[in-house]
């Protein structure tokens, strides 16, 4: 059985893709509030679909056929700048503004795509939260928005000019998914070897003191006082970008505990590419 977690602080905990919001209908005096420029759009059945400037991120929003043809307005907090690449952000700071917003709307199947700007994770009264973006669906006439608030997580993936600043600054721990023969072979550089096949045959806790221990190899993180262990940035890895290997591991690593986990999909094969 999957472990129920909490995707944000007012989030029902739960095991699905897609969690409640526990919260009373306070979303669009909130927005006005903080952002008047980025206020809650009116709904109504002509509300185009848009996404914000600079997306880097694709997914889909799946509520089954019941949601079909429906408005969905979603927004996220906004990417963290690479000189900030080792600090966490408390959520007002993260969501900033509240411009990594965008509508989108659901298919006779209710599926909806969407594409935000890859959201960071945050703080909130003492908890980190990964990656997710918030959103309210329209009702079946699209001129008003049901008053409830749903949270999906999100995966954020390294592009690699990203990769070689977090190399270059020690911004986190590295993890090639693969076999140690295929690693011994070749890897990215300062990255360390956590197959993907071994981590059903090691304890949560055998896994947390190998990658504590890998710590000490990045100066930076070392010396870092901010941030507890599961908020340790890390960055995993396969060999090519049709590989499952990392995200297997970064699914896993997510499931143990850790919340700041990336993976750079381009893999071996995009480095030695780009790096040669």
């Amino acid at each position: 059985m999957l472990k129920k977690t909490k995707k944000c602080h007012r989030c029902k905990p739960g095991s699905k893709k897609i969690s409640n919001i526990d919260n009373s209908w306070s979303l669009p005096k909130l927005f006005k509030e903080i952002s008047p420029n980025y206020a809650i759009p009116k709904c109504h059945s002509n509300l185009k679909d848009r996404n914000p400037k600079k997306s880097n991120l694709e997914d889909i929003i799946n509520l089954g056929p019941k949601y079909s043809n429906r408005k969905i307005f979603f927004f996220a907090t906004h990417q963290k700048k690479m000189k900030d690449c080792d600090i966490i952000l408390d959520a007002s700071k993260a969501y900033d503004d509240l411009s990594n917003q965008g509508i989108t709307t659901t298919n006779s199947k209710g599926i909806a795509n969407f594409s935000v700007i890859c959201p960071q994770g945050y703080r909130e009264e003492g908890n980190t939260y990964i990656s997710h973006i918030h959103f309210i669906v329209s009702n079946k006439k699209n001129n008003s928005w049901i008053p409830k608030m749903k949270t999906q997580r999100v995966s954020c993936n390294i592009s690699h000019k990203k990769m070689k600043i977090i190399i270059e600054k020690e911004c986190a721990v590295i993890l090639n998914a693969l076999e140690a023969k295929y690693y011994i072979k070749k890897r990215i550089p300062n990255s360390f070897n956590l197959p993907y096949k071994l981590i059903n045959e090691l304890t949560d806790k055998e896994i947390k003191t190998y990658i504590k221990s890998l710590v000490p190899n990045y100066k930076k993180l070392k010396k870092n006082k901010k941030l507890s262990f599961l908020e340790l940035p890390i960055v995993v890895y396969c060999y090519y970008s049709k590989c499952n290997a990392s995200e297997i591991l970064k699914e896993h690593l997510i499931k143990i505990g850790f919340n700041n986990v990336r993976e750079y999909k381009l893999g071996i094969k995009g480095w030695v590419k780009r790096e040669h």
